[in-house]
Formats: C-alpha cells, sequence, structure tokens
C-alpha cells in the first residue's frame, strides 16, 4: 500500500512538473510571436513604403553632415556644394599618409533594392572621382555599400556617405 501510495504521488508531481513546462513554453511562444508581429507592422510591406521611410520630408532643411560625412539631396547623385572642401581635405590627408580611403554607405535590402542599389553606386562613384580629381591614387579607394534589413536604416542616414582612411 505504501509503494501504491508513494507511486501516485511521483506520478501527480510528474504530472505537475509538465503542466508547468508547457505553460512556459506557450508563454515563451506568444511573447516571441508578439515580437514577430510588432516587427512586421512595423517594416514597410510595399516599396513605395519603403521609399517613404528613406526619403526626406521636401521641406525639411537639409541635415548637417559631420567632417568626414557627405549627405547627398533625396533621389540625387549630384555631390553637395559643401562636398568639394570636405573631400580636397580627405585627399590631401589621404594623399600624405598614404591610407586607403573607404567610402562607405548602407542601403536598405528591399522589392526596390536595385534602384536604390544602382543610386547608391553612383553616389560612390562621384565621390572616387572627386578624390582622384584631389591626388588620390584610384587603387587606394573603395566603394563599400552595406546591403542591410529594411528598416534597419534610419531616414537622416539614408542619403549619408562616410569617408573613413585605414
Amino acid at each position: 500500500m505504501n509503494q501504491r501510495k508513494r507511486t501516485q504521488s511521483n506520478t501527480s508531481r510528474t504530472v505537475a512538473i509538465i503542466s508547468v513546462v508547457v505553460l512556459v513554453a506557450i508563454a515563451i511562444a506568444g511573447l516571441v510571436l508578439a515580437e514577430r508581429r510588432k516587427n512586421a507592422q512595423d517594416s514597410p510591406t510595399t516599396p513605395e513604403d519603403a521609399a517613404a521611410m528613406t526619403a526626406e520630408p521636401a521641406s525639411a532643411a537639409p541635415l548637417p553632415s559631420g567632417p568626414n560625412e557627405v549627405r547627398f539631396a533625396v533621389s540625387s547623385d549630384a555631390l553637395p556644394a559643401d562636398a568639394n572642401d570636405k573631400l580636397a581635405r580627405i585627399a590631401g590627408l589621404a594623399r600624405a599618409k598614404a591610407k586607403t580611403v573607404i567610402i562607405a554607405t548602407q542601403v536598405e535590402a528591399s522589392t526596390a533594392q536595385d534602384p536604390q542599389m544602382d543610386l547608391a553606386r553612383r553616389r560612390g562613384e562621384a565621390i572616387h572621382r572627386m578624390l582622384e580629381a584631389d591626388g588620390v591614387i584610384a587603387t587606394t579607394i573603395r566603394i563599400q555599400i552595406t546591403l542591410v534589413r529594411v528598416g534597419m536604416v534610419a531616414p537622416q542616414h539614408a542619403n549619408l556617405f562616410q569617408i573613413d582612411m585605414q
């Protein structure tokens, strides 16, 4: 009788432990699904939505850029007016220190990726040409375009190129 009672007690304990484990698993799954649903709502579903997220408002004043940054106008591959002095200074440093110049930007991976990638390539080439005209050896200039998930490029960084040296 004692052994039968002990077996019944162990079975009840096992059922209780399994129930707790199942409830914890359901709670975790609910949290994961809620997070995925939130991320899906935050990310654009059409190319127009993606473009709207990265485009600057027409009425917005141009954002300032740092000393090693070039900020292009929306949908333009023409170098901005303030880029000439910055690029001349960077070219002088690159020539003096014999460093490799890295022109870097980020593009969001989306269904409208090809036009964005083409625009980023043309912008990088414009910076490359200007640095080369300022005396930097072409083989020491690299253009680095990084493809990132949709929504990972903040609107203020959508048209920004950073120029660094290694």
